[in-house]
């Protein structure tokens, strides 16, 4: 595997909750990670993504190729920037949009929603709670770092 393909974006509004999770994933998956938070300018901040599809003048700062191999968003502005790049089929990254993205799962190459927000397709994955970096390497340094 080349440094391309072990590299992804985390898309957030860089709210602690959104890039938490976002980086989880990417920790799972033993990829490095770089952040990308983004602001969602008018109209689509009004509109997006249910009644207006996400586009690259949504986007302040704006995503720019080299796309990386992965991006994962996270929150309503993640899934308007995933919406705004290009799919994977026409050269643009595996798309991976954790929580609702409040528009057609099939935007995306792969939703993660928590299992309350109900939704259904080929491409969601249901779990109980939301991703986090507690695994137990993270719980020894924790017991390590306060036994009591």
């Amino acid at each position: 595997m080349t440094d391309h393909d072990r590299h992804c974006w985390i898309i957030t509004d860089g709210a602690a909750g959104n890039r938490r999770q976002a980086e989880a994933l990417a920790a799972a998956l033993e990829l490095h990670s770089s952040p990308c938070d983004v602001a969602v300018r008018p109209p689509w901040k009004w509109l997006s993504p249910h009644w207006l599809r996400g586009a690259p003048a949504a986007l302040r700062p704006s995503l720019d190729p080299p796309w990386p191999a992965l991006a994962i968003g996270c929150g309503r502005a993640g899934a308007v920037a995933l919406d705004a790049l290009p799919a994977r089929a026409a050269g643009g990254p595996l798309r991976i949009q954790i929580l609702d993205p409040r528009c057609p799962t099939d935007r995306f190459d792969a939703v993660i929603a928590p299992e309350h927000d109900r939704l259904q397709g080929s491409n969601v994955h249901t779990l109980i709670g939301s991703l986090n970096a507690i695994d137990p390497h993270w719980l020894s340094a924790a017991r390590d770092e306060d036994p009591e």
